[in-house]
């Protein structure tokens, strides 16, 4: 265990060395009104950079930095969304949802004055690259990606060490699995709406397969259709005594934060519960439950879910 560390932490300081010499880079999967409607969420003076940052097994992700106007001379922290949806309309929206959140009066999530903004599409998808023998259906390659991305984001010479991560729904599925992988400098994760494991209910409910399923097409972004797992069960594909040890083995020794959020009729509900009750008291671990379904609603199909005032001022 401790050579394969080491292992792993000498090819990641390659790679770091190759993504920090690399600098600025280009595409053209996106144009310059695609990063106005995004750089419009931030403060004046942000500056934009995009790089292909490398994984420990060479694999490229696609990574934007939303930089502060301060950026050359002072050091930051860093804020980092890994997603599988690459809209570039929708990515405002993600800005939006930590810079000034324009849909609470008053209400502001976080001050990017003072902060790093990343972006980076989920191995497979977007202009990010992947292995032949890539099986997006597993979100188990969350784990080692978003280790390497942390730990490479910390080599720069504007963050100061600390990086938080969040997301909602798709967002999230990294989000949990970046708790896992036990970055040093990961000092927080708030996924909220969601289910860490692509097999254990987004896909399956006690080994039913549910309509969520459809959301896996946008792992396969590149491909004509998506391939369909085993019918009518999945037998020994992705036993949940694995889950159980991936859980097992990431709660060993994890000093990062994590701050759980979902709601009471959300269809990933369980998936919550099922997570949090296996992480153990020794976690620094928090739960939200507010009312509401998965996109957040308070008003269903006439439905009404009370808001009760939050006591205690609990904050992400």
């Amino acid at each position: 265990m401790k050579n394969s560390r080491m292992r792993n932490l000498a090819i990641l300081a390659l790679a770091t060395a190759i993504w920090m010499d690399m600098g600025r880079a280009t595409a053209s999967a996106w144009t310059t009104n695609d990063l106005k409607c995004v750089l419009a969420e931030f403060p004046a003076g942000t500056v934009h950079q995009h790089g292909m940052m490398p994984m420990r097994d060479g694999v490229r992700l696609s990574t934007h930095l939303f930089l502060p106007a301060g950026h050359a001379t002072g050091r930051y922290p860093v804020v980092l969304l890994r997603s599988a949806y690459n809209f570039w309309p929708q990515r405002a929206t993600y800005a939006n949802d930590v810079v000034n959140q324009k849909d609470r009066t008053n209400f502001t999530w976080l001050n990017t004055n003072g902060y790093v903004y990343v972006m980076q599409d989920l191995r497979g998808d977007g202009d990010s690259e992947r292995q032949a023998d890539f099986e997006p259906r597993l979100s188990d390659n969350e784990i080692a990606d978003t280790y390497d991305t942390v730990e490479t984001l910390a080599t720069n010479r504007w963050c100061n060490g600390r990086i938080g991560m969040y997301g909602g729904s798709g967002h999230g599925v990294a989000a949990y699995m970046g708790w896992l992988s036990k970055a040093p400098h990961l000092v927080a994760v708030a996924p909220g709406n969601t289910a860490p494991n692509l097999f254990e209910h987004w896909s399956f409910e006690n080994g039913v397969r549910r309509w969520s399923y459809r959301w896996l097409q946008y792992r396969y972004p590149r491909e004509p259709k998506m391939p369909e797992w085993p019918k009518p069960t999945l037998g020994d594909y992705y036993p949940r005594d694995a889950w159980k040890e991936r859980l097992s083995e990431g709660v060993k020794d994890n000093a990062t934060v994590l701050i759980a959020g979902d709601n009471w009729h959300n269809y990933f509900r369980d998936s919550t519960f099922d997570t949090f009750g296996a992480l153990g008291p020794e976690n620094r671990v928090f739960l939200t439950m507010d009312p509401g379904t998965h996109q957040g609603n308070t008003i269903s199909n006439g439905l009404l879910f009370p808001r009760k005032p939050l006591v205690g001022g609990i904050s992400r």
